[in-house]
């Protein structure tokens, strides 16, 4: 039986929320517009990550967007947060909205007008049926996906579990027919191991 999911723990560090959120393009202007301080002509989103390693409460957010100003300059942005690592923590001297916004996302705590309508979509967004379910299918295939890879690493280790206990059988054979005089080409040619890992045996 899956754990129910408390979603008041799903915050604007989750993936799948944060780049959900900032699909609106009023708020992913103002994001851009507030970092790059040039004003943002077009929006073109990339596609997602292919990557999904993060599970339902993980971290690691990433904005991935395709701008155009004003002048026809074109860049591919990518914005990521990363714990104590980020900015926010560091001795900069970074502007009041910018450092409202990484607040948010460290702390989730809304200090302002930009920072409480990001709040304000997630929320929203969180909330409705179709995205939760959306998640969870998501959550699901996640953990499915993990199963698998644990199989396959367990079937694989088990492998060369049974491969590393024939060889040792062999040696142990090899072993025996040495201390009964038997050629070496001989006891190569009947368990297969090398003329090198026979004489060493000896």
């Amino acid at each position: 039986m899956r754990k129910e999911i408390d979603w008041s723990t799903v915050t604007i560090q989750n993936n799948f929320l944060f780049q959900d959120t900032f699909r609106n393009e009023a708020l992913c202007n103002t994001f851009l517009n507030c970092v790059l301080h040039i004003p943002v002509k077009h929006i073109r989103y990339l596609e997602t990550e292919k990557s999904v390693k993060a599970t339902l409460p993980g971290k690691g957010t990433r904005l991935d967007v395709y701008v155009e100003d004003e002048k026809g300059n074109a860049a591919d942005i990518e914005m990521q947060v990363v714990g104590k690592s980020s900015i926010l923590y560091n001795d900069l001297d970074i502007e009041a909205e910018l450092a409202a916004f990484l607040r948010y996302v460290q702390e989730n705590v809304a200090t302002n007008a930009f920072t409480k309508a990001v709040d304000k979509e997630a929320t929203r967004i969180r909330n409705r049926d179709d995205w939760r379910l959306k998640i969870m299918t998501l959550d699901m295939e996640i953990d499915d996906m993990k199963r698998r890879i644990g199989k396959r690493e367990h079937e694989k280790g088990k492998q060369e579990g049974l491969n590393e206990g024939k060889q040792e059988s062999k040696r142990e054979i090899a072993k025996k027919m040495l201390a009964d005089g038997m050629d070496i080409d001989k006891i190569v040619r009947f368990t297969e191991l090398s003329k090198e890992e026979v004489a060493a045996l000896a």
